[in-house]
């Protein structure tokens, strides 16, 4: 009995360690994610929380993070956009920012591959857990998490899993906002022209691509199970806040790269909801023939920006006017 009772007394102080190290952990690193303006693992996201509400929000991958300059539209527009993040992660941030109110004031201009809307949603879910800061903070985010595995609501039992995989980057990007305390810029990600021929990397990506989107699925516009799920979400979100969803696809550097788009019905979908899109993905743009303006195949250096963004800027313009 007396060895018995040393056992439970052995477990509840173990236990007891563990929660206290937990909430330790957690309130470092708390403090540790809030003091940070740069970088991908939220800093980019806390700048733009101090920031007043532009009028413009541009999100999506780093085909809308380094081929758009927000400042070509106008001066109160901000690049929120995330290297390699889907739809549902877009949906999820989009769900965040409606949550605290920071939704642009007019238009959400939002990057879309239809290759996602045509994805299976467990494979998109798994970008959600780059947010997983929010776990208890955001109702959408908290739901979908959940969703990955039927034990997943067990790993948030200790706080500071919210953490887990992001230590260095956060010790770096606090080390980064600690010596320079005053972000600057409008979100977007430069990518310099460098004097070497990009001509060899942008073929090769090329050639996989077309490979690729030979293997594109149908699409499905009722599906509840696929990527359209969460742009359903956004355009919910955009009604309720009043807020402008204008869709766009950035170029290829090819000629039959682009999306298949009467093929799989999502450009019907979209007119059916109004939604206007901007695609550039079914021709090459003439001013982007250069190959000299590209990083690969499907993203452009600074030079090309320039271009593509006022191309998109005229485009945008012709949204505006009619509304």
């Amino acid at each position: 009995m007396q060895t018995f009772r040393k056992l439970i007394y052995f477990f509840l102080a173990f236990a007891t360690m563990v929660v206290l190290a937990d909430i330790t952990i957690s309130f470092v690193f708390d403090r540790l994610y809030q003091f940070n303006r740069y970088g991908m693992s939220g800093g980019t996201i806390n700048y733009y929380l101090t920031l007043n509400k532009p009028e413009v929000l541009i999100m999506g991958s780093s085909r809308a993070h380094q081929n758009l300059i927000p400042d070509s539209i106008n001066k109160s527009s901000f690049n929120l956009s995330h290297n390699g993040m889907s739809i549902a992660f877009q949906a999820s941030l989009a769900d965040i920012l409606a949550d605290k109110d920071a939704l642009p004031r007019k238009y959400l201009i939002l990057h879309v591959e239809p290759e996602d809307m045509m994805e299976n949603v467990p494979e998109l879910r798994k970008n959600i857990q780059y947010l997983k800061y929010y776990y208890y903070k955001n109702t959408f985010v908290k739901t979908e998490l959940n969703k990955i595995s039927r034990f997943e609501f067990l790993k948030y039992y200790f706080h500071s899993y919210i953490y887990n995989g992001t230590l260095f980057s956060l010790i770096k990007n606090a080390w980064n906002t600690r010596n320079n305390p005053v972000a600057s810029g409008n979100g977007f990600e430069r990518q310099e022209r460098t004097a070497d021929s990009n001509q060899l990397e942008i073929f090769t990506s090329q050639s996989e691509f077309a490979k690729r989107r030979k293997r594109e699925p149908a699409f499905d516009g009722d599906s509840k199970n696929k990527g359209i799920f969460y742009l359903s979400h956004i355009i919910d979100l955009c009604q309720l806040k009043n807020v402008q969803l204008v869709l766009f696809t950035s170029p290829f550097y090819c000629t039959d790269c682009g999306y298949n788009y009467s093929g799989n019905g999502f450009s019907n979908w979209l007119k059916e909801k109004n939604i206007p899109n901007l695609d550039y993905s079914q021709s090459l743009i003439p001013e982007l023939k250069n190959p000299g303006l590209w990083t690969d195949h499907a993203h452009l250096n600074v030079e090309g920006a320039k271009v593509f963004s006022a191309v998109f800027t005229r485009d945008f313009k012709k949204i505006r006017g009619a509304n």
